[in-house]
Formats: C-alpha cells, structure tokens, sequence
C-alpha cells in the first residue's frame, strides 16, 4: 500500500545516510508506469516538505543538494531524469 509505506519511509530523508537513496527511490517511482505509485510518492514528498519545523530551511537545503545527487548520478536515465525535473 504505498499511500501508507511512502509516508513512513520518506520520514528517512532526515537522515543523510538513508537520504539519497530514499529520494533516488521516490524520484523513480514518481516517473513510474502506474498512476498510484506517482501519486502516492509525490503526495509524500510534498507532505514531507510542508511539515512546519524550525528546521525548514535546513530540510529544503538536504533535500536540493540530494536531488543534485541524483540528477549528477543518473544522468544518461530518463526515467529518473524527467520526474526529478517536473
């Protein structure tokens, strides 16, 4: 069920040594072949992003430079490459 499991796993953005594969992983399925996993991924991601803390700012500033990361890493693989653009 990922409308369930997504919004527990991207809680491990917050943390540096999951963060790049988690983000890699939601940024995937969001380019994914199925409408529900799309959704559900993005849904989480937002929610993730939306969530008021004093540690905003550092949270957005993580998430850029993994998503960096992932743009550098996968960068001949349109299947990562277009999601992670729109």
């Amino acid at each position: 069920a990922p409308n369930i499991s997504y919004q527990v796993i991207v809680q491990l953005l917050q943390f540096s040594c999951y963060s790049k594969a988690v983000l890699s992983g939601l940024v995937t399925c969001t380019g994914g072949l199925t409408d529900s996993l799309q959704k559900a991924s993005i849904e989480a991601l937002l929610k993730y992003l939306q969530i008021s803390t004093g540690t905003q700012n550092d949270r957005e500033k993580m998430l850029i430079l993994d998503l960096l990361w992932v743009l550098q890493q996968y960068k001949k693989d349109d299947r990562v490459i277009i999601p992670a653009l729109k």
